[in-house]
């Protein structure tokens, strides 16, 4: 096995499983929430990036990589939800979410475009 793919799956199930853990122990708690937020963003980078690296043709590797671009767009949104809960900074979250929202769109507009992942290649494992 692939020590990328290795660790990859190692880290999927840890981060999943501590964001559940999370959740679980008060799924009320709104920085709960946050926290299992950002941690099904990350675990959804790690498993697209998985699928891409695991694909067995390039078709399937080209919709897998860009579909990792995802990840990152979406990180900073969940990333800053967090971060504000945790430290109870509500001014201007409302403005700066939309920005990060557009951007994340901007990000996703490209996704399926040549501008973004133009080419895949195959390595063996």
């Amino acid at each position: 096995m692939n020590l990328n793919i290795a660790i990859s799956s190692v880290n999927f199930i840890i981060i999943l499983i501590f964001s559940f853990a999370v959740l679980i122990k008060d799924y009320r708690d709104k920085i709960n929430r946050s926290f299992f937020v950002l941690g099904l963003v990350i675990v959804f980078w790690i498993s697209v990036n998985l699928l891409a690296d695991l694909s067995g043709n390039i078709s399937d590797a080209l919709f897998w990589a860009r579909m990792a671009i995802l990840g990152p767009a979406f990180l900073p949104i969940a990333l800053f939800d967090l971060v504000s809960k945790l430290f109870s900074q509500n001014k201007n979250k409302k403005i700066i979410l939309s920005l990060l929202f557009l951007s994340s769109s901007v990000m996703i507009f490209f996704l399926f475009t040549p501008q973004n992942i133009q080419e895949v290649r195959l390595n063996p494992l």
